[in-house]
């Protein structure tokens, strides 16, 4: 048997025609080439993922598409659902969108105490309030860990969120933001709510956004604005609002004003000290939905 090995190692290699050998160099380099190519998709983790769960919230559609849709819109994400170059690593973020529950007000509390005062911070109470009475007006912005850096981790982070309730006033005010005494508690479709109710007003008409936040690490990348118009497209096309109203202070009224907000004046809340503006984005019940 070894004798037989060694036989088959000494033996001389088969002589080819010349063109027999360019069509063995041929098929080889053509066969590199499509290895090599399908190495590069099977290690381009630049696509962003994206929640196809069917939306149970304000009126449907699916979140996470629609913020791939404005990725692609601003440019950040090519025909095949490749992230385009931006100003940050290309490993660094893989971010999806998906309505927020009581599952995040952790993750919530972490963003918001990394992005405001803490005057001007929302409690935990009220994140557990908000996520549990009307999770669909909330939307959050999470991404994977980074391949270099994410190990056993497959838990996605949360990096930016907004959080808002319903109610009957025009403007966020105080009574808007507070947190109902009873709120832990059942409250009956048939009791009556007034303007001056506390908190989260299922019959309400005006979507009060109470807090918009990016972590400070990922500001600059767009994902706030993205996040934004995301969710001013969603709440106009479920048609649950009328309108969409938040508190800015006056250095971010331009910022606002992009997304079509109208600067309304000094706000009469007095919320983390005052010094608001109370900005409103009217939706016009005649224009009809862009397919």
């Amino acid at each position: 048997m070894l004798e037989q090995q060694k036989s088959k190692e000494n033996r001389e290699p088969e002589q080819t025609s010349p063109e027999e050998e360019g069509s063995k160099v041929q098929e080889q380099k053509g066969e590199e080439e499509y290895q090599t190519i399908k190495h590069e998709e099977a290690n381009d983790d630049s696509e962003f993922e994206t929640e196809d769960e069917e939306d149970e919230g304000a009126g449907g559609g699916h979140p996470g598409n629609m913020f791939e849709h404005l990725l692609r819109s601003h440019g950040l994400l090519g025909p095949r659902g490749r992230a385009q170059q931006m100003e940050m690593p290309r490993d660094a973020l893989h971010p999806f969108v998906q309505v927020l529950s009581s599952a995040n007000v952790d993750d919530c509390v972490q963003v918001e105490n990394a992005s405001f005062p803490e005057e001007e911070r929302a409690s935990r109470e009220k994140f557990a309030y908000r996520l549990q009475k009307c999770p669909e007006l909330s939307l959050g912005v999470l991404s994977l860990p980074p391949l270099s850096t994410r190990g056993d981790v497959t838990r996605p982070s949360l990096i930016a969120h907004i959080v808002a309730t319903r109610t009957t006033a025009e403007t966020v005010t105080d009574a808007a933001m507070a947190l109902p005494s009873n709120w832990q508690e059942s409250v009956t479709a048939s009791e009556e709510q007034t303007p001056t109710d506390e908190g989260h007003q299922d019959r309400g008409r005006t979507v009060a956004v109470h807090t918009f936040a990016v972590l400070p690490e990922h500001r600059g990348k767009r994902v706030g604005s993205m996040l934004m118009q995301s969710y001013i497209e969603r709440i106009k096309s479920a048609k649950v609002a009328d309108r969409i109203t938040l508190l800015a202070h006056g250095e971010l009224i331009p910022f606002y004003e992009k997304f079509g907000f109208k600067n309304l004046g000094p706000s009469n809340a007095r919320f983390g000290g005052g010094n608001w503006h109370d900005m409103a984005l009217d939706f016009d019940p005649t224009e009809e939905d862009e397919d």
